[in-house]
């Protein structure tokens, strides 16, 4: 087992709260540069939470993963949907996506737990 797999490994292994709360860190810090990069103006909502989502599960499993996604989904929502400062949404196009971002941020963290299950499989044998 190579030194990347093993600390691979050991993040997967803290317990689920801490995983969850390096989780929250991850999205907060990609919420903190989306902001430093284009303000609080609306667009591209959504875009930079997908990688990072991919990214918590990856690094520390599937309950963490979604747990970025609620996240950044609701860091999103708030503060990059008009009308800013609320979880309401007016427009039907921000409904879509307020919609298919969570589906596809949840599809995609299962897809990567389930590759990571079968690779791991894999290497057993």
């Amino acid at each position: 087992m190579t030194g990347a797999t093993h600390a691979l490994l050991a993040m997967r292994r803290l317990p689920r709260t801490r995983r969850c709360l390096i989780a929250a860190a991850i999205i907060l810090a990609t919420f903190a540069l989306r902001i430093a990069i284009l303000g609080f103006q609306p667009g591209s909502a959504y875009l930079p939470f997908l990688p990072m989502v991919v990214l918590t599960t990856v690094l520390l499993g599937l309950a963490p993963g979604l747990c970025a996604a609620a996240i950044g989904w609701a860091l999103a929502v708030v503060w990059f949907v008009e009308p800013i400062g609320g979880l309401r949404i007016d427009d039907w196009a921000d409904v879509a996506f307020a919609v298919f971002f969570p589906a596809a941020a949840a599809f995609a963290a299962v897809v990567v737990e389930v590759f990571l299950s079968t690779a791991a499989l894999g290497q057993e044998e």
